[in-house]
């Protein structure tokens, strides 16, 4: 929605060709998807619950660049994953 009002109030003349238009409109999708994701969540297990899940997400970034963009992990980015990782199951089992 938000994006529909924007485009009929800037109407932005952009050169972009068709395959970036795809994508873009595919990066939407899955944004829409996760705010859906993120909203059933809320509904069904609670905000906390919710929130503590996706706290995960630089983990999944991490692993996604590792995958798809080829890039090294840091040690850095391995304790800080481990930190995360630690604290969300601490989170769920005192919430449990």
């Amino acid at each position: 929605m938000i994006f529909l009002v924007t485009l009929v109030i800037l109407r932005p003349k952009t050169n972009i060709n068709n395959k970036s238009k795809w994508i873009i409109l595919l990066i939407s999708a899955v944004w829409v998807f996760y705010r859906l994701i993120l909203y059933y969540g809320y509904e069904i297990y609670g905000i906390v619950f919710t929130t503590i899940l996706f706290i995960l997400t630089p983990i999944f970034v991490y692993i996604f660049a590792v995958i798809f963009l080829k890039e090294k992990i840091t040690l850095k980015q391995i304790i800080s994953s481990i930190i995360i990782l630690v604290c969300v199951v601490i989170a769920m089992i005192i919430e449990g």
